[in-house]
């Protein structure tokens, strides 16, 4: 079925027990995205947004983890049943951090990413959408769990909002810091000679080093002091490569090119290295040369790495010694040389900023050298950190029910999200 038109007569209550939460066959699929094409496919016509949905379905990541649930009625066939509501879950593995009366345990966990939530245009404000979410969020907690093998447990879910904080959380999940700090890129940074040298990252390289990220989460996640409940995605590979699909698609279909330099790096000796790996977001509409002037496309700064930082990025405090004031002076410099690195590849491509999720003080440190640097002329400041209350609203919901150690007393006002960045999004 191609058809983008839903009958809307006779279409049953968003409380009857006729309706079902289930997967879609490929045809259904299609349906939908073609469905929120005229919302979601950007600057790309209906033929490439197809394709580029095509080819993030066929992932690695997608072939193992993805799965696409829709709301429908249980009482029509595949093909004919009404598409109501749609949405994607990604499972991808986790750490959760706690005290016990044994000391602080670091455990590894399921988490599912949610994406995609779509309600067609002709049948919203009808509660379809609050009803999937309803299902869907109990359904996750035990979702593709492994449990033959190993004794694999589910300890929250993930989305990000693009309506506010308030619909989602209605439905359990609650909304999280959604800060990000915004370059303008412009190029005229005084530090950019004085600044550590690095090196371009491609895809080859990418894999190793998340491996080497994920065991220094787990590292920090085991020394953290204990305020809340920690949690963290898992920074893998895999979710890197799906990232990469989706702009090296847009890439070719926009440009004629990929975009190969996935990143930067400072450093070669494991341990004193700092790196970070970007993404490159299109959004605008119109023509080439108005979609490459356009404030709406941005690099994104995936996920971001000091092997050597001071607890995570955070600032020594007033009793710390000089060596420690040190060491973050040595950190602001090799983030500032990574952020001005991404600012030369997003002038390249054309981008209006680079931004990074929920930074660091650290990175916060060297967005001021930044912005210190900058024209006095500009109207408008080069580095703007921002608060976000619309779009891309982290959101979690916690199971605490699961037959584990953690406190089973606890809520998402105990949680804290730890690497909080762009890599989780989908």
């Amino acid at each position: 079925m191609t058809s983008t038109s839903i009958e809307t007569s006779n279409l049953p209550s968003s409380q009857s027990s006729d309706l079902i939460l289930t997967q879609p066959t490929d045809s259904e699929k299609e349906q939908i995205w073609r469905l929120n094409a005229p919302e979601w496919k950007g600057p790309l016509d209906l033929p490439a947004y197809l394709r580029r949905e095509r080819t993030l379905a066929s992932t690695p990541l997608a072939k193992t983890s993805l799965t696409f649930w829709i709301l429908t009625s249980s009482g029509s066939k595949p093909g004919d049943r009404p598409l109501l509501a749609a949405c994607e879950s990604v499972k991808n593995k986790a750490l959760i951090a706690y005290d016990t009366s044994s000391g602080r345990t670091v455990q590894e966990v399921v988490t599912h990413r949610i994406g995609s939530v779509f309600c067609p245009p002709a049948v919203r404000k009808r509660g379809y959408a609050s009803r999937m979410l309803n299902e869907l969020g109990k359904i996750l907690e035990h979702w593709q769990l492994n449990t033959d093998e190993i004794d694999e447990i589910c300890k929250f879910s993930v989305l990000f909002s693009d309506i506010g904080k308030i619909f989602y959380a209605k439905h359990g999940w609650h909304p999280f810091p959604s800060s990000h700090m915004s370059i303008q890129v412009m190029g005229d940074s005084a530090y950019a000679k004085e600044s550590p040298e690095t090196k371009p990252l491609t895809s080859q390289f990418l894999h190793e080093l998340c491996a080497s990220d994920a065991k220094l989460v787990r590292e920090h996640l085991a020394v953290k002091p204990a305020k809340k409940i920690d949690v963290a995605i898992v920074p893998d590979g895999a979710i890197m490569d799906w990232h990469h699909s989706r702009e090296e698609l847009l890439g070719q279909e926009l440009f004629g090119r990929k975009p190969e330099i996935k990143g930067a790096i400072i450093g070669e000796v494991p341990g004193r290295r700092a790196w970070c790996i970007w993404t490159r977001v299109w959004l605008s509409t119109g023509s080439q040369k108005h979609m490459e002037k356009s404030q709406k496309n941005t690099l994104y700064i995936l996920r971001l790495v000091v092997e050597d930082g001071i607890e995570f990025g955070e600032a020594p405090g007033a009793a710390t010694t000089a060596q420690s004031k040190l060491l973050f002076e040595e950190q602001t410099s090799k983030v500032l040389a990574l952020l001005l690195a991404a600012e030369a590849e997003a002038s390249k491509w054309h981008m209006h900023d680079v931004q990074i999720w929920n930074p660091t003080q650290v990175v916060q440190s060297a967005g001021q050298r930044i912005l210190r640097s900058s024209s006095s002329g500009s109207s408008t400041a080069r580095v703007q950190f921002v608060e976000r209350e619309e779009e891309s609203i982290t959101s979690l919901m916690w199971y605490p029910t699961a037959s584990d150690a953690s406190p089973k007393s606890t809520t998402w006002c105990d949680i804290e999200w730890v690497a909080n960045e762009k890599y989780c999004w989908c």
